[in-house]
């Protein structure tokens, strides 16, 4: 029996993948729900087939809403980017760092004097840079009630890409505008 015997049966993008990964497809749905002994789900996050960036406004969610927002995107589709932002000396916003680590989501401190909407520059930058980067991806979450990214938002859907909004009651309505799905938390 050799080491790759597992390929056997597989076809097309199937066969690629597991010759990249050294898993299949049931492989990865299996491990894609496994939970951690402490009882936490792991979440699946694929760069290369994931169709999903989700983008975090750490000053405007709190953390605590950190698992239930993975598994909203995760419903949606497999995560190819997620990432989280905040100030480096903003208590409020340091308590994502943990929950990113566990999570698999990138954590973004930015550093330097506050300024008005440095985070928002700094999210809708990325967005716009993942896209060129990520053609593959066709959905862009956002975590956020700010109506700042109302405008970046609407371009990308114009492009063809699906945005969705994860926020919790008081989300602006200049974002309510521009999503095709909204999921409260």
């Amino acid at each position: 029996m050799s080491d790759w015997d597992f390929l056997w049966g597989l076809e097309g993008q199937e066969l690629l993948d597991a010759m990249a990964t050294g898993a299949t497809y049931e492989e990865w749905a299996l491990i894609e729900g496994l939970e951690h002994k402490d009882g936490e789900t792991t979440f699946f996050i694929d760069e290369f087939h994931g169709d999903i960036a989700l983008f975090i406004d750490g000053e405007n969610i709190s953390s605590k809403y950190a698992e239930q927002i993975l598994e909203i995107a995760n419903d949606i589709g497999t995560i190819a980017v997620a990432k989280v932002y905040g100030l480096q000396k903003d208590e409020c916003t340091k308590k994502w760092t943990e929950k990113a680590s566990k999570k698999e989501i990138k954590d973004i401190r930015l550093c330097g004097k506050p300024e008005k909407n440095k985070v928002d520059k700094k999210i809708i930058k990325d967005m716009k840079k993942v896209i060129l980067d990520h053609s593959w991806i066709n959905t862009i979450c956002i975590a956020s009630c700010d109506g700042g990214y109302a405008e970046v938002l609407k371009e990308l859907r114009d492009l063809g890409l699906t945005i969705v909004a994860i926020a919790t009651k008081n989300l602006s309505h200049k974002l309510k505008e521009v999503c095709d799905e909204i999921y409260e938390l």
